[in-house]
């Protein structure tokens, strides 16, 4: 496939006498690249980030120039809207350019003095389709930062929520400050476990049993009130990072809202490996608590979080808002497939 071609890019086609939009399309589609020819001036299909305009002279329309004028005014921070003109060597060609010297002072235009070199006009669509590539990609990129900022910003969320239950748990089980220092370390310990096990690379393979009990450690009192029963499963290394989170937003949500919150309350994680595909295991987290739950109105941050960080693991979630506490499941892998 043509170096030109990008599923991502859309050439529109205005060219509206003869068989002139044919043409352009049939040399476009040589290379592979996706175009269609404009409905109008007012093609709504100018606004989408990946288009590319070609145009002949004759569909310089003022209706045209309006939508570009609210294309370019639009355009976000990261666009520089790319056109491809076709035009004649005339004293109209001029005035044609010079009309658009201002709405064009923040896009990139290639102009062609028909009639056009075939080299000469697949060096400019080349030339707008990296401009537009590239863009794209600054967009993306943009996104990623955002959505990093994002997650940073609801971790150390979680974190210092995580520090506050983790004092006020300790703080409830303590009965004098010698206690409560030698309590409270030591689950700052079991908070450092967690991150060993994910990050020694002189360490094994975490064992499911070994990761989940690092995680629930700290909030661990003398109750007794976190039950876990499984199979020492090993863990592929880059699935128990994606796993963790999943669960250590379980037990943050936990000690924030709900069976961990106050005291009295029991939380059971379970699992199984699937007889048929071991690469999956089944997993349940149940919480009771003493008083009764509210079922949130919309899903939060952390809800599509563990949603979406099972789905990229090829599993499935169900939330279930009982009245006295959440049950929660998935069914999620923990190996490649061989």
């Amino acid at each position: 496939m043509s170096d030109l071609a990008d599923a991502s890019i859309l050439f529109l086609i205005r060219a509206p006498i003869r068989n002139d939009a044919q043409m352009i399309a049939k040399v476009l589609a040589q290379d592979g690249i996706a175009s269609a020819e404009m409905d109008g001036g007012a093609d709504p299909r100018l606004f989408q980030a990946g288009t590319v305009l070609v145009c002949t002279q004759e569909g310089l329309t003022e209706e045209l120039l309006e939508t570009l004028d609210a294309v370019i005014t639009r355009q976000p921070a990261w666009s520089r809207f790319a056109m491809v003109l076709l035009l004649d060597g005339d004293q109209e060609a001029a005035a044609v350019t010079a009309r658009l010297s201002g709405l064009l002072a923040d896009g990139i235009v290639t102009i062609l003095h028909r009639p056009v070199r075939p080299l000469e006009f697949r060096t400019a669509v080349l030339n707008a389709t990296r401009t537009r590539r590239k863009q794209l990609e600054m967009r993306d990129h943009l996104e990623l930062q955002l959505e990093l900022r994002r997650e940073l910003n609801h971790r150390v969320k979680n974190t210092v929520a995580t520090f506050h239950a983790i004092y006020r748990m300790t703080m409830r089980q303590s009965e004098t400050l010698d206690d409560f220092s030698e309590k409270f370390s030591g689950r700052l310990r079991a908070l450092s476990k967690v991150h060993e096990l994910l990050f020694d690379a002189d360490r094994a393979e975490p064992v499911l049993r070994e990761l989940v009990g690092a995680i629930v450690a700290p909030y661990t009192g003398d109750e007794g009130h976190i039950v876990i029963e499984g199979d020492a499963v090993a863990i592929d290394r880059e699935h128990a990072l994606s796993l963790a989170l999943v669960l250590n937003e379980l037990a943050t949500n936990a000690v924030k809202y709900g069976a961990l919150s106050k005291g009295g309350g029991t939380v059971k994680i379970t699992w199984q490996q699937d007889p048929v595909d071991s690469t999956f295991i089944d997993l349940q987290w149940e919480e009771t608590t003493g008083n009764k739950i509210i079922a949130p109105e919309k899903d939060g941050y952390g809800v599509r979080f563990i949603r979406s960080a099972v789905a990229a693991l090829a599993g499935n979630t169900s939330f279930d808002y009982r009245s006295d506490g959440l049950f929660f499941a998935m069914r999620v892998s923990i190996a490649n497939s061989s």
